[in-house]
């Protein structure tokens, strides 16, 4: 594991041979993981991976979860593109229904249940 993280310039040996890891090691293995997992998504199902920004409103079908070393995601479906979302208990009632939720600094605020307004 030590040759294949200095091998990925993700550490290095120091002057006692001691592994020393870069800066946000961790950070980049999820990242890493995370990418690899929305390309292979992306290419089996045909679907573009969409990222949202702050403040943005995700809304989809919640398809299907995947497990990843860095934890469990949820794959939120819409049209031709899907989302890569962390996966919570509370969503897996909501499997195959629509699900919307805003993207902040701390995660995403879900709206799980059905939505009250005025209807026809």
């Amino acid at each position: 594991r030590r040759q294949w993280l200095i091998s990925q310039g993700l550490g290095q040996l120091d002057g006692q041979g001691l592994f020393q890891p870069k800066p946000k090691l961790f950070e980049t293995l999820r990242r890493r993981e995370y990418e690899h997992a929305t390309q292979a998504f992306s290419k089996e199902h045909g679907l573009a991976h969409y990222s949202p920004q702050e403040g943005e409103q995700i809304s989809g079908i919640f398809s299907k979860s995947v497990n990843l070393a860095s934890g469990k995601y949820a794959v939120v479906q819409k049209s031709q593109e899907f989302t890569l979302v962390p996966w919570r208990p509370d969503m897996e009632p909501m499997r195959g229904k629509e699900i919307t939720g805003t993207a902040s600094a701390q995660g995403i605020q879900w709206e799980l249940g059905p939505r009250r307004g005025i209807g026809i």
